[in-house]
């Protein structure tokens, strides 16, 4: 009988987990409190992305007021997650065309990352069309990011797309609405 229970309380355990996990995959919807975290609200589609000032290991300083009036991709990742970096490879290919254009840019956000170092070696190694830059995780924090999290912004500020997660399907839903947005 315990052990019935016991089995019963797993199953349970289990399903929530699965239920909570799946609507993380999905591209936000209109609710935003559907995707809370601690009792806050993420930022969501439909929201105007908060100013930020963001630095490339350059040096060069990419700031939210002069990037408006571009399409703008922010991938959130890190060296150590794997998820992230087959995502960034996924969307770095789609994307590769509009790389240079006057009215995009994509920018690889280096978030919650515990070596620095590994990830300049890593960004180095590949043939990543856009910037790597980072605040000290200021940016993710404000939007409560995960690793990977991407970000759609339209011309006007505007967030239009938001994905927690990798799927197989997210890169090519990013382009299938920087399409749209271009």
């Amino acid at each position: 009988m315990n052990k019935n229970r016991l089995l019963l309380v797993a199953l349970l355990l289990l399903s929530v987990n699965f239920v909570i996990s799946s609507k993380s995959n999905k591209v936000q919807a209109d609710n935003p409190a559907e995707y809370a975290m601690d009792g806050e609200t993420k930022l969501a589609t439909g929201q105007s992305i908060p100013s930020f000032e963001l630095t490339t290991p350059q040096g060069q300083v990419l700031k939210s007021s002069e990037l408006k009036g571009k399409v703008l991709v922010l991938d959130f990742w890190a060296s150590w997650c794997a998820p992230c970096k087959k995502l960034t490879g996924e969307i770095n290919n789609l994307l590769t065309a509009y790389h240079g254009k006057s009215d995009f840019q994509m920018v690889g956000v280096n978030f919650r990352e515990f070596n620095k170092d590994a990830a300049l070696k890593y960004w180095s190694e590949h043939d990543y069309k856009f910037p790597m830059a980072s605040d000290k995780d200021a940016l993710g924090k404000a939007i409560q990011a995960g690793n990977p999290t991407i970000l759609v912004v339209d011309k006007a500020g505007i967030v239009r797309g938001r994905w927690d997660a990798y799927t197989p399907e997210t890169a090519e839903a990013v382009k299938k609405l920087v399409d749209s947005l271009l």
